[in-house]
């Protein structure tokens, strides 16, 4: 989005400290914030595919990178208590990638032997270096086939499906679906009601 700038970059910059709270109230370090690139927007604005321009307020910004490290996709988590726009997905055409055919902290994570998959950004970080996120609970096709490059490339690789509570069944699907190309696949067992992120605050 336009107003985009890197936390890192501001570091020393009174503007980006609230930015700087919110992420270490959610569980995320300074160094995953300098990996990821983590960035914000105190006031920016983004042009939607049917052309309507959007005005994002006080987002956190997190980068979805390819194998090669090029930033190819974004999405947003406002850091106010109300906002208008609670989160905000980067808008897709023919020129870009859409939510669906990437993988947040894929690559990262394959390197560590294993990929823990959860939902969302922030519970990938809680979860740690093989946290990825697959920006909601039903994983696409595309991303299915992505998981199943990694481990073509590494035969050895573990998956675990860490989905939220409410998603059981699309946990098994998902589970079922991975087992199709590897036997190296674990439901990670979740008797409360909480996700990774919430978990990982306890």
């Amino acid at each position: 989005p336009n107003g985009y700038k890197r936390l890192i970059d501001h570091f020393n910059d009174p503007e980006a400290y609230p930015f700087f709270s919110y992420l270490h109230y959610r569980g995320v370090s300074l160094e995953q914030i300098k990996k990821h690139d983590i960035g914000y927007v105190t006031f920016g604005s983004i042009k939607t595919a049917s052309g309507k321009d959007i005005i994002l307020r006080n987002h956190v910004v997190f980068l979805t990178k390819d194998y090669d490290g090029k930033e190819i996709y974004w999405n947003t988590r406002s850091i106010e208590s109300h906002p208008y726009i609670k989160t905000f997905n980067a808008p897709s055409n023919d020129q870009y990638y859409t939510r669906a055919e990437v993988i947040f902290n894929l690559y990262n994570a394959a390197q560590t032997g294993r990929v823990v998959i959860n939902e969302g950004v922030f519970n990938a970080l809680t979860v740690g270096e093989s946290g990825i996120a697959t920006f909601g609970k039903k994983v696409t096709n595309r991303q299915i086939e992505l998981l199943q490059d990694c481990c073509k490339e590494n035969p050895n690789l573990k998956l675990y499906v860490f989905l939220d509570s409410d998603a059981k069944k699309e946990a098994f699907d998902l589970a079922v679906s991975l087992r199709s190309f590897t036997s190296s696949v674990y439901l990670v067992g979740n008797s409360t009601s909480k996700d990774a992120n919430e978990l990982g605050h306890e």
